[in-house]
């Protein structure tokens, strides 16, 4: 049985044969501490006008490329904390 989430995503199903739950949940939740220090990170080379100016008007797409990755690794972070939660509900079970 496919154990589905909001938006179709596939998550382990945890049984006898399988991956423990622990496991699972420790890999993600290390990945869940990348991610967000690379949302950090990121924050922190957010693009900033006084180094764009020379180049004429490209301020506004180099923002909002650099717009664009956060989101990324937003919805990165999501999904991963989403598959956390689902093989955590499994777990209490």
């Amino acid at each position: 049985m496919k154990t589905k989430m909001k938006n179709e995503v596939i998550v382990p199903t945890i049984h006898s044969n399988g991956s423990g739950a622990r496991h699972l949940k420790d890999a993600l939740e290390e990945a869940v501490r990348c991610v967000t220090v690379a949302l950090d990170a990121l924050a922190g080379a957010r693009p900033h006008g006084r180094d764009y100016y020379v180049q004429g008007d490209v301020f506004a797409e180099a923002a909002k490329q650099h717009r664009e990755q956060e989101q990324r690794l937003s919805e990165t972070h999501d999904y991963l904390m989403g598959q956390w939660s689902a093989i955590d509900a499994q777990d209490r079970k």
